[in-house]
Order: C-alpha cells, then sequence, then structure tokens
C-alpha cells in the first residue's frame, strides 16, 4: 500500500508560455545521512527527467523557454518488504523531497512531496527504489496540471 502527498504552489504572478520544457538540477540529499549502496540524489534526478522525456517535457538544451527544477532529498528511509508483510506500517519505506521552480533567476513555484510505502509484502520488495519513479511520476502530473501549457 503506497500514499503520497503533494503540494504543488505557483506564484500567481506567473504566467507560463506555451512549450515551456523543464530541465531537472542535480538532486541534493539534504537528509544528513548517506546510505550503503543507495545513491538518493542520482536516484531522483534521473527519476524526474524519465518522468519528463515520457511526456515530452524534458528540456534538452534547445533554445527554448525552460524551467528548472530543482529537488532535495529530506527524509528517506529504504524500508523492508519482509517487515511490511510481518506487520504493516513496520519496515516503512518513505521518501520525503522540496523542489523548486525558476524561470530564470526568478522562483515561480514549490512542490513538497512525501511518499510513503506502508503495508503490502513481497509485491513491494524494491520498493526503496521504485519510491523515486512514483514520486517524480507525481511531480510530473502536477507539473502537467498546473504549470506547463501544450
Amino acid at each position: 500500500m503506497a500514499c503520497s502527498t503533494n503540494n504543488l504552489k505557483i506564484d500567481t504572478n506567473y504566467k507560463p508560455i506555451l512549450g515551456t520544457l523543464i530541465e531537472v538540477d542535480k538532486t541534493l540529499n539534504a537528509t544528513g545521512r548517506s546510505y550503503d549502496d543507495i545513491n538518493v540524489e542520482e536516484l531522483l534526478t534521473n527519476a524526474l527527467a524519465e518522468a519528463l522525456r515520457e511526456e515530452d517535457l524534458l528540456w534538452t538544451g534547445e533554445k527554448i523557454n525552460k524551467i528548472l527544477l530543482k529537488c532535495q532529498v529530506v527524509e528517506y528511509e529504504p524500508g523492508n518488504a519482509f517487515k511490511r508483510w510481518l506487520f504493516p506500517g513496520w519496515g516503512e519505506t518513505i521518501l520525503s523531497i522540496d523542489c523548486n521552480f525558476k524561470e530564470e533567476d526568478k522562483q515561480i513555484g514549490t512542490v513538497v512531496e512525501r511518499y510513503t510505502i506502508s503495508a503490502g509484502g513481497l509485491y513491494t520488495i524494491g520498493g526503496w527504489r521504485t519510491i523515486f519513479f512514483d514520486i517524480a511520476e507525481d511531480i510530473v502530473d502536477e507539473i502537467e496540471d498546473k504549470l506547463i501549457l501544450k
């Protein structure tokens, strides 16, 4: 069982330009922890880029209007599928991020998202990794709904 909360806020004075794309900046690890064999910065950066690419929203260097997406991981727990299977809530996988959207040097929006996998058994094996792609897809859905004109 997965649960997500998000909060995309856009500056009320911002007017989107048709055809604007999103550039993904390098993610920062703001958890104060390091994780054995898990590069949280790379996982989130790659997941965001892939989710944007799938929707044809990823900026790839062309001379077109772009928005810079800069995120930081503020909480991460890899969790454990076996523990979740034994007792829901135990072994929970958690990912919480804060992101800023900038056009040129002006901040135009923010998103705070928290995603958890708190129950389930064997089908949640690998949740420590897939949670990055789940949260990226949610953010891209929000971007499409509130930030981008197509």
